[in-house]
């Protein structure tokens, strides 16, 4: 990972669009020391084990009719703006739909010399939280789903 990848990620999800100075923003856009890596840029990681999936034995698909369903990031520690990041991946779930499937795909990264965690993200059928149905809360947030 690069800092100029991580800038163009936050420049492209719209860091700094509407107030060019913003310093809640300019973090992430602007070249100091160091910039800091918006959480989010970990969802591109599960983006390069594509080219595997297609490869896999018994998992035949056409990769241009795949469909990103949910993404889900924990994030451990901050995501340097440079070095180099080892990430390894587990295929978790696999669900027949018939005409279709569902591939639960998880990533855990690491930073590469000292091996510290820095985030997991998932591709998950089902969200990794329960909503209690009978909290009136819950109910009113849930609405008609």
């Amino acid at each position: 990972m690069n800092r100029d990848a991580a800038l163009y990620y936050a420049l492209g999800v719209g860091a700094c669009s509407k107030d060019a100075v913003d310093d809640k923003e300019l973090k992430y856009v602007y070249h100091h020391e160091s910039i800091q890596v918006l959480p989010t840029f970990a969802s591109l990681f599960s983006v390069e084990y594509l080219p595997y999936f297609t490869q896999m034995p018994g998992l035949a698909f056409d990769p241009r009719l795949l469909l990103h369903g949910q993404q889900f990031i924990e994030i451990y520690k901050s995501l340097p703006s440079n070095g180099c990041i080892l990430n390894k991946a587990t295929i978790s779930g696999l669900h027949d739909k018939g005409k279709s499937a569902i591939v639960e795909v998880e990533i855990s990264s690491y930073e590469k010399e000292s091996g510290v965690l820095l985030c997991a993200t998932a591709n998950r059928h089902k969200p990794p939280y329960e909503i209690d149905n009978t909290d009136p809360e819950a109910v009113e947030w849930l609405g008609n789903y």
